[in-house]
């Protein structure tokens, strides 16, 4: 018998009784703890499983966003690359009298159209006065049926009644050789001509809405875009459509478009014009991405005059995320072991922490690998596209001048005066067409390769293109000065030499003055075209100016002011390698000018570092 006080009195306790009390007085506060450590962890848990899945669906969207980007990024490549022939075709025109049939058909297969490219046109400009004109050059030709059509009221192609323009098919190259094409008034139809309109009035190039077009009795979705050719350039609307030639233009399915940059198994992909109108904005496909897709990135793609909208989505719904559950069951067995050894969980948790800086880390090695792999793809596909212009053109073009030369040498008794001046001509336009292939392709080219940057004198430049040009200043009555001294730039000898001598040729080229002058100098104390490290230069002539409306048109590669005649032969190439150059320095270039007065080209390059510590002697002194 145990006795024990309970309040200041006493009770006996049998003893079995009293061993329970104090086993259950032991255990007590212990399995409080554990069942409150096990309450807590659970609902620590609620809110880790609502984070990680909060955390796994932010990863997969960041990771969708970054392939879609770069599906993007690859889509709009190929449309640059697609639109190129077109304004290949268009070039052809700029730089030639006449392009006959053959001619067309013979450049167009040389160029090896990209799948997308449905058909590449030449659509002239006619006026109902000279629809009988053009119908009949066409029949000798070889079209003996060609007239010029459209779709008559039951979908039937017809002759086309009388209005005031047309603008048929006259030339077609198309994989599909779809014949019915050719003599079909593209004005007829109200979606083509309001994209002829446009390009007509901006000089641009322009693209339509959708079209459908039959390939094998299938209707695919396509696109036409249209290029603006005229015999004269002018700032002038009035001008330019007296002057209009025709359009160049190309047909392009949309469909061999995304197929070629987005892959089918990763993404659904739908495709919506911006410009135009809801009823008529959905480009590919038919219908709409609906609203049950986990993701959906949405990407502006500028085509020619227009944006369209790239939406992608995931093509599947893949596997169920099984991470919130796993983290939340790690996250319980953490807290578990935690409890035990807590320094063993912290040790464990530091190695996953690094497990994860590690799988991030090879995942953007995987991204950075991703995209130096698309940048060679892209310089291979321009290097492949510079060799189809430097042999395949080339030399067809070589072959037809030197036939040329043989006809003037060899039958020069049996022509005629009028046959020995076309086959001149001939020459002559074939020579020009070279020179503009060689320019493109050091256009290409320039600024690529391996480049020795060194410290350049810029006086010693000037000096040797003087000493290069010395007949031609003597026999232009024109004088070179440089405008006090020049510091030295760090850059490619060979660039700083071409960047001088195509302005100061340009400047005793576009002169009309008895006395031209041109003059070399440095810009303001300080001026450095808001790049630090950089130094601003001018080239100034009194030439016949440049109006301002084309301040930035001058810049362009091909672009001429002036007819071929006019101021000497020429490309129009000079003054797209010097911007060329400049920029490729981090530099920029702009002009001033007054239209019979002259013209300042101002540039900034980067300042020598033997200039930069001369500079600071000086000013120290």
């Amino acid at each position: 018998m145990i006795t024990r006080t309970l309040g200041g009195m006493q009770k006996r306790l049998p003893g079995p009784w009293t061993a329970r009390l104090s086993a259950l007085g032991a255990k007590a506060p212990t399995s409080l703890l554990v069942c409150l450590y096990l309450g807590l962890a659970l609902l620590s848990a609620i809110p880790v499983y609502l984070f990680t899945s909060y955390l796994s669906g932010a990863a997969k969207q960041s990771a969708f966003a970054v392939a879609a980007d770069q599906a993007a990024y690859r889509l709009a490549h190929e449309v640059d690359l697609t639109l190129a022939h077109l304004r290949a075709v268009k070039g052809l025109f700029d730089g030639s009298v006449h392009v006959s049939r053959d001619e067309f058909s013979a450049f167009v297969r040389a160029l090896r159209p990209r799948g997308a490219v449905q058909a590449l046109e030449w659509v002239p400009y006619v006026t109902l006065a000279e629809r009988d004109e053009i119908e009949a050059a066409a029949r000798e030709e070889g079209m003996v049926d060609f007239e010029i059509r459209d779709y008559g009221g039951d979908g039937a192609i017809v002759r086309a009644g009388e209005r005031a323009e047309y603008f048929p098919v006259y030339y077609l190259e198309s994989p599909s050789s779809d014949s019915m094409m050719v003599g079909l008034d593209i004005g007829s139809n109200l979606v083509s001509h309001e994209a002829l309109r446009r390009a007509r009035d901006s000089r641009r190039q322009t693209a339509s809405g959708r079209i459908e077009i039959m390939i094998e009795q299938q209707v695919h979705p396509a696109f036409q875009v249209f290029e603006p050719i005229y015999e004269v350039t002018s700032a002038d609307l009035d001008k330019r459509t007296v002057s209009l030639v025709g359009f160049a233009r190309g047909v392009f399915r949309i469909a061999d478009l995304v197929k070629l940059a987005v892959p089918e198994d990763e993404f659904r992909v739908a495709v919506v014009d911006l410009s135009a109108p809801p009823e008529a904005a959905q480009l590919y496909p038919a219908t709409a991405i609906g609203d049950d897709v986990s993701f959906l990135h949405e990407v502006a793609l500028p085509v020619a005059d227009r944006i369209w909208s790239v939406r992608m989505a995931p093509a599947a719904a893949g596997a169920p995320d099984s991470l919130p559950q796993l983290a939340t069951a790690v996250w319980l067995g953490l807290l578990i072991v935690l409890w035990i050894l807590r320094e063993l969980v912290s040790s464990r948790r530091h190695a996953e922490d690094l497990a994860e800086v590690n799988s991030r880390l090879e995942a953007l090695s995987d991204q950075r690998q991703q995209a130096i792999q698309e940048l060679e793809r892209s310089n291979r596909e321009l290097d492949d596209f510079a060799s189809i212009v430097s042999h395949d053109l080339k030399e067809p073009l070589r072959a037809i001048s030197n036939h040329a030369k043989f006809l003037v040498e060899d039958y020069a008794e049996q022509l005629n005066e009028d046959g020995e001046k076309r086959l001149n001509r001939l020459i002559v336009l074939g020579q020009r067409l070279e020179q503009l292939i060689a320019d493109l392709l050091h256009y290409a080219r320039l600024g690529r390769g391996e480049r020795k940057i060194e410290r350049v004198d810029l006086v010693q430049v000037i000096a040797d293109i003087e000493g290069g040009l010395a007949e031609v200043l003597q026999s232009r009555n024109a004088r070179l000065v440089i405008k006090g001294p020049l510091p030295p730039v760090r850059a490619h000898r060979p660039h700083m030499t071409a960047l001088f001598q195509n302005l100061i040729v340009n400047g005793i080229k576009y002169n009309d003055s008895e006395r031209r002058l041109i003059e070399v100098g440095r810009g303001p104390a300080g001026a450095d075209g808001g790049h630090s490290g950089f130094e601003q230069f001018y080239v100034k002539d009194n030439g016949i100016g440049i109006d301002p409306a084309f301040k930035d048109e001058v810049f362009r590669i091909f672009k001429r002011l002036h007819g071929p005649a006019a101021y000497g032969e020429g490309t129009g190439a000079g003054l797209s390698f010097v911007k060329k150059i400049v920029e490729s320095y981090g530099g920029r270039i702009w002009l001033t000018s007054v239209p019979g007065e002259g013209t300042t080209f101002f540039f900034t390059l980067e300042r020598s570092d033997d200039a930069t510590v001369e500079e600071t002697r000086l000013r120290a002194a």
